[in-house]
């Protein structure tokens, strides 16, 4: 999976005012994990994080729905 489609997925589920700074900090991660690692282990880890964000984004979501 390429690193676009992984964010891709970020946006759809990221509300707006959270998105900028925590697609950032995915990509920063991604970036260090590169030049450490091979390139699919650095966008497993992309993978992976966007997963994990995705538990307090559902959550900030529940308490501050976007109506």
């Amino acid at each position: 999976m390429e690193h676009s489609r992984i964010l891709r997925f970020l946006r759809w589920f990221c509300p707006p005012q959270l998105l900028e700074e925590i697609e950032g900090d995915l990509l920063q991660r991604y970036e260090r994990d590169a030049k450490t690692h091979n390139q699919p282990k650095a966008k497993r880890k992309l993978l992976w994080n966007v997963v994990r964000f995705s538990g307090p984004v559902f959550y900030y979501e529940t308490i501050h729905p976007s109506t």
